[in-house]
This record gives structure tokens, sequence and C-alpha cells, in this order.
């Protein structure tokens, strides 16, 4: 009950993208994810990585920026603060929310993977596997984090299947690609289309393009958009094709609409490879809305079902705060933040 009331309450903000309702998100998750849930804890993990990447990235940058300004003269106080201050303005994550006395970001992610590796599932293979290639919470290691993935990858985790697949430019690779394509892995549909169309392989790149656009893939949808306004390659997958401007104007609005639902992230490449468990939309109604030629366009109101479900949905349950306060004290968490209790908070 935990895990989908949070999500629920994560997809209706990811438009207004309020900081407090992520730190209550966090909070379920943190107390579900200690109850056992295993899709709580990968996205939570998920979080807490996006959030501890986004905060080393900014130390980073502000650092270098802040030694610049000292060798051209400013004082080491001045330069410190004012690096620091454009750093958070220009890389203000829409996740990097602040949770009251809590830095260990990094040793909590490791410890969700390494329990559901414990219970082998393959979601913290793979969070283990981006931990070990990424230095976040532990030594880096790129002999382990490959062997981490590949186990992932084994067990059948899309995630996992896509990384390892960009990696490999063998046959092999190009089929991992594909089976997390057929899970429902945005990126890699994405990437095999990319793919096949630099081989002028015109009809199936855009039979892919248009899977990744059903996954959710806002850049699909772009590159489909700008086919059918200029169809200088798509006469190529269906001879005899004009411009079709109604078919282009379709995937600008499923392309404006998968954009308003995105979150902002500094940590690019983390985030492009990353998926949380049931949050961000999917057009499951493509070939509803714009089916691939010869087929004709059928009616559409504008909106696509994603959005419609969720405008019209109501939250899931939600046990008394009572119960969430006993069910976080069981687990020694702080019923507040669903983070653990300090050993004074627990003889109170």
């Amino acid at each position: 009950m935990l895990f989908q009331h949070a999500n629920w309450r994560f997809r209706k903000n990811l438009l207004k993208k309020e900081k407090e309702e992520f730190r209550e998100i966090e909070r379920l998750y943190l107390i579900a994810t200690a109850w056992g849930h295993d899709k709580a804890a990968s996205n939570l993990a998920r979080m807490l990585i996006q959030k501890g990447m986004s905060e080393k990235f900014r130390s980073q940058v502000a650092s270098e920026a802040s030694g610049q300004m000292v060798l051209r003269g400013m004082p080491a106080g001045r330069a410190y603060s004012q690096a620091h201050m454009w750093s958070n303005i220009l890389f203000n994550d829409d996740l990097d929310y602040y949770t009251l006395g809590r830095s260990d970001y990094d040793a909590k992610s490791v410890e969700i993977a390494e329990d559901l590796v414990q219970r082998n599932i393959p979601g913290g293979y793979y969070l283990k596997g981006v931990m070990l290639e990424a230095g976040f919470g532990v030594e880096k290691d790129a002999k382990a984090s490959m062997q981490f993935l590949r186990k992932a990858a084994d067990l059948g985790n899309p995630d996992a299947q896509f990384y390892l697949g960009r990696k490999l430019s063998n046959e092999i690779g190009k089929e991992m690609q594909r089976c997390a394509a057929d899970q429902g892995h945005a990126r890699a549909a994405f990437h095999i289309a990319s793919d096949l169309k630099n081989g002028a392989n015109y009809a199936e790149a855009f039979n892919y393009f248009q899977i990744a656009v059903k996954a959710g893939d806002q850049s699909a949808a772009e590159i489909l958009r700008d086919e059918f306004n200029d169809p200088a390659l798509s006469t190529k997958a269906y001879p005899g094709l004009t411009r079709d401007e109604e078919r282009a104007n379709r995937y600008e609005k499923i392309t404006e609409t998968l954009s308003s639902y995105k979150l902002s992230s500094s940590v690019l490449n983390y985030s492009a490879e990353t998926r949380f468990h049931d949050i961000f939309p999917t057009v499951d109604d493509i070939d509803k809305i714009a089916p691939l030629p010869p087929a004709n366009l059928p009616g559409w109101d504008g909106q696509i079902k994603w959005v419609k479900e969720l405008e019209q949905s109501k939250a899931p349950s939600l046990p008394k705060e009572k119960r969430i306060k006993e069910m976080a004290l069981a687990k020694s968490l702080d019923p507040q933040t669903g983070w653990p209790l300090n050993p004074e908070s627990e003889k109170e």
C-alpha cells in the first residue's frame, strides 16, 4: 500500500515538481523498503543515487570554479560562496530536495543494492554494477561492475541488457538490446532504431522508433515528428509518402506531453540509463493516435491514455498515520522521515 500510494504521488508531482512532496515520497519508500518491498527499494535507490551524484557533481563544479576565481585574485571565502551559489542555480535538479540531517545517500543506496543482491533480485545486481562503475558509495571497480551488470542481464534485467548491449558492438550486443526493448525499455528501442536508420534499414527503423515512443521516449517522438514534416528519409521507408502535417502534429503533441512530465537532471549519463518502476508516462495507445503508414489516422482528442488515467485517478488507500508510525518504529525508523532513528531517539 505504501509503494502504490508513493508512486501515485510521484506521478502526480511530475508536473509541479514540489520538493516537499518528494520528501514525503522518500519517507514512504524508505518504510516500504524496510518491510521488503523490492520495487520501493529500487525506486528509492534511484532517487538517492541521483540526489547524491548531482550533489557531488555540483560540488566538483563549484570547487573547480572557486579555484579559478582565486587564481584571478578573488578572496578565497568570497570565491567559495560565489562558486557554490552559481553551481546550485545552474544545476538545479528536480530530485535535489533536501533531507534534514542526511548526507549518507550513497551508504543507503549501497545497503539497498546489497540487500537486493542477497535476495537474488536482478535490479540489485544492476544497481550494484552502476555504483561500482561510478564509484558511488564504493570504490570504483570496472571489472566487478561488469560482473554485476552481466549477472543482472542474464537474469533478465532490461537496464543491464541495454547498458551491456551498447558496450558490445556485435550481434550479441544487438540481441541484448532487443531483449531490453521487448521488455519496454525506451532507450534500447531508440538506439536500435537509430542503428537501423544509420544502416539504411528505414522501414524497420521506423517500427522501432514507434516502439520507443510507446515506451515513453521523447527523442523518438521528435524524430518521427521531423520525418513526417519533411519526409526525406520516411519516403525511403514508405515509397510515395508526401509530407504528413497532421501525423507530424500528433507526434509534436506527444513530444510536448512527455517533456512536461520529465525530471531535469545534471547527471545525464546515469539518468539516461536508469528507469523508475511505474512512474513516467508511456504512450501505450500510440497505434490508435498515430499508426505508421500506410494506416490512415483515426480520430484523436489530443490526449494520451496515460495522462487521462492519471488525471482521473484517485489516491490509492494509505494506512492511517498511526499505523505508518508503528511500521516505522518496528524497523527502528524515524516515522517523520523514514530514515533510521539515531540512538538518542530510540532511548526516548
